[in-house]
């Protein structure tokens, strides 16, 4: 019991912790500029659907920023494809025309509190 205790507090602190960095560092969405190609990509947020213009060179990094500002959680993972697969850790990087999700849906499942996340 005296572990489980630890472990709660632990998360606690990293919330905390968390919480208060995204107070002091304001996190940014990204800039759509017009005079390059844009893709819509369809988001499928826990408590809203959205569409959002992004160009075809921005990051799968700045479609993960927009979730979590929108949502004011970093714990989830995107899912695209049919079947839904998780779009690896790996990839943020990539632009989005290279990870394929040009004109796609994505899904963002957030964690539970006591959910594992995927290692990809």
């Amino acid at each position: 019991w005296f572990l489980a205790l630890l472990l709660s507090l632990w998360r606690l602190m990293c919330s905390f912790i968390t919480h208060w960095i995204r107070l002091a560092v304001p996190l940014e969405k990204h800039t759509l500029d017009l005079n390059k190609p844009t893709t819509n990509i369809s988001l499928r947020m826990p408590k809203k659907r959205d569409r959002v213009a992004f160009n075809t060179d921005h990051a799968v990094e700045d479609l993960r920023r927009y979730c979590q500002i929108e949502m004011e959680t970093g714990d989830f993972e995107l899912l695209a494809g049919f079947p839904p697969k998780p779009i690896p850790m790996n990839q943020r990087s990539k632009t989005l025309k290279e990870a394929g999700l040009l004109n796609s849906a994505v899904d963002v499942r957030v964690f539970s509190s006591g959910e594992e996340k995927r290692r990809n």
